[in-house]
């Protein structure tokens, strides 16, 4: 998910961003068991980062992608695992396997930078806002400049900023859970 995109489309994506630091990256599972340190926010284990410094536009850093490789170990008996089980040795079957994600990883940038391209044709024309919190900012409005004593002023603030933080928390939630069937979707395909 590219922050610019998503915020044409939604105004409250520190959710999504903090969300993406914390659990952006490639994953690697073996027989549905994770490999670490793969995935994890300091190990950038196919230079996506770098990359994108070395090429000018259309690259995704490391930190936006929610990705999972899923190997079978009766397919990839090559790839043996270090002792301390963080991560797999550098051997030639290591490097096939990078370099395989790597181009898998090509192509998907591929598609979403064409998708991004019409995303951004089709979200720029129109604004998109949320019709709750928009309305709701302008009751809040109209309180402040027509309400001229101080205690109703307040008590109206009140409930008003009180309906606004629950519809916040909601939506919170109901994004959340979005994600996470979109990531259970998305791995049990």
């Amino acid at each position: 998910m590219d922050a610019q995109i998503f915020s044409l489309v939604n105004s409250e994506k520190t959710s999504i961003n903090s969300y993406l630091k914390e659990n952006g990256g490639i994953r690697v599972y073996r027989d549905d068991v994770r490999v670490y340190d793969y995935g994890e926010q300091a190990n950038d284990w196919l230079d996506i980062d770098l990359k994108r410094v070395h090429r000018v536009g259309g690259n995704v850093s490391n930190n936006i992608i929610l990705e999972s490789v899923k190997l079978n170990r009766a397919e990839s008996f090559g790839l043996k695992e270090k002792t301390n089980r963080e991560g797999f040795i550098e051997n030639e079957s290591y490097h096939v396997f990078v370099d395989a994600v790597d181009y898998v990883l090509s192509l998907i940038v591929r598609e979403r930078n064409v998708d991004k391209a019409r995303l951004t044709t089709l979200y720029k024309k129109y604004k998109v806002v949320e019709p709750v919190l928009s309305d709701l900012n302008e009751v809040i409005e109209i309180v402040e400049n027509k309400i001229v004593e101080p205690e109703i002023k307040r008590e109206i603030r009140k409930y008003l900023d009180r309906i606004s933080e629950q519809y916040k928390g909601s939506k919170r939630s109901f994004d959340k859970k979005c994600q996470c069937w979109a990531e259970f979707k998305c791995c049990n395909s």
